[in-house]
């Protein structure tokens, strides 16, 4: 996470960074989405013959158009029975 006094933040691609509370929103995020009661929740789920998993990715929008960065996620079925 770029930190606030490390703004401005210039990055490999070029692209400069000069305001955010990236850390103050990651860390949020993590207790809005209840991130250390997952283990509780995969264990419930795994009861259930269920799989669950967890991620996160961070993503910044460029107003400007360049350059453009992308991510994907695959996610295929299990296959067998349960």
């Amino acid at each position: 996470m770029i930190a606030a006094d490390e703004q401005p933040y210039r990055n490999p691609l070029g692209v400069t960074y000069d305001n955010g509370d990236y850390l103050g929103v990651m860390t949020a995020a993590l207790e809005l989405a209840d991130w250390a009661g997952f283990s509780r929740r995969r264990a419930a789920s795994g009861a259930k013959g269920l799989c669950r998993g967890i991620a996160i990715a961070n993503y910044i929008e460029t107003t400007s158009g360049a350059p453009r960065e992308r991510a994907e996620s695959w996610f295929a079925p299990m296959t067998g029975s349960t």
